[in-house]
């Protein structure tokens, strides 16, 4: 059964054969299409993430996938080989060229849209799959950019996001220029917490990768002073609308349904991913990042 998933990058995945595997195949397509290479981005990590907790495991022919803010990437131009039905979305017409020699060099099924928002024009209800490789940071409301994805996934349709994170109180800061970070609170907020992802509990964050990824995407470029996430929410469908009802009387005495951390364990978690910051400083008592 699919489980939702969410997760800080992790400096120690990056140098997993399984990372490095998806990032050659990544890059090969991106060097034939003349799209863009990662090799110190933090697409090295959310790419793999991603492709490894949903996008490899797939059948993709005759999946219908919406790739959002796709620009350069290779990622949709992949699975499209794999025989998905790949459209791409941007608000920007300029990377239509590149679009089109890419197709004429892949011949495979992908449309575009160009858009002025985060209204995408499509049916409710119409696509298996939609990506976002850390676009949300670029929109500027994010809550009409989950609701249109919840919107025009297919019950039961899987939504596959990375997204940058700054938390201030941790000494993080994110260029003007480039968007606006979530912080922690935020992600489960506007997406984890989404009533059409169904989920009731936090996610169990790893919180010591915190320090290690950020010393590292420092050293990459000195702006990016944040960190890196990425999730796998699958849109409820029939079979969890009745799981939901009609579950095991006994796991739902044994497993409250809401699950919440105290502040303490949220500051206590905070403050070991970053020793230098007092505590009481990082979650405030009423906090509704708990």
């Amino acid at each position: 059964m699919f489980q939702n998933r969410a997760a800080l990058a992790s400096v120690g995945e990056l140098s997993t054969s399984e990372f490095r595997q998806v990032m050659n195949l990544s890059n090969s397509y991106a060097r034939l299409l003349s799209l863009r290479e990662f090799q110190n981005w933090s697409k090295v990590w959310e790419y793999p993430w991603i492709w490894t907790h949903l996008l490899g495991n797939q059948n993709w022919v005759g999946k219908r996938l919406l790739d959002i803010g796709t620009e350069l990437s290779p990622m949709p131009w992949v699975l499209s080989a794999f025989g998905a039905e790949v459209t791409l979305v941007e608000s920007d017409p300029q990377w239509i060229r590149h679009w089109e020699k890419a197709q004429g060099t892949l011949k495979t099924l992908v449309s575009w849209a160009i858009v002025s928002d985060e209204t995408v024009p499509f049916e409710s209800e119409s696509f298996d799959f939609v990506t976002s490789f850390s676009v949300i940071e670029h929109q500027r409301s994010k809550e009409k950019a989950i609701n249109e994805v919840a919107r025009i996934l297919k019950p039961g349709g899987v939504f596959g996001i990375s997204f940058d994170i700054c938390e201030r109180e941790m000494g993080m800061s994110f260029p003007e220029w480039d968007g606006s970070a979530m912080t922690l609170k935020e992600f489960e907020d506007i997406i984890w917490f989404h009533p059409i992802f169904h989920n009731h509990d936090r996610p169990a964050w790893n919180y010591s990768d915190i320090q290690p990824f950020l010393q590292w995407h420092l050293a990459t470029a000195s702006h990016r002073n944040y960190v890196v996430g990425a999730a796998v929410l699958k849109k409820r469908d029939l079979e969890d609308y009745t799981h939901s009802m009609f579950g095991s009387a006994e796991a739902e005495f044994q497993s409250p349904r809401l699950k919440k951390s105290t502040p303490e364990q949220v500051s206590d978690a905070l403050a070991a991913a970053n020793p230098h910051t007092e505590p009481d400083s990082l979650v405030e008592a009423d906090s509704p990042l708990v």
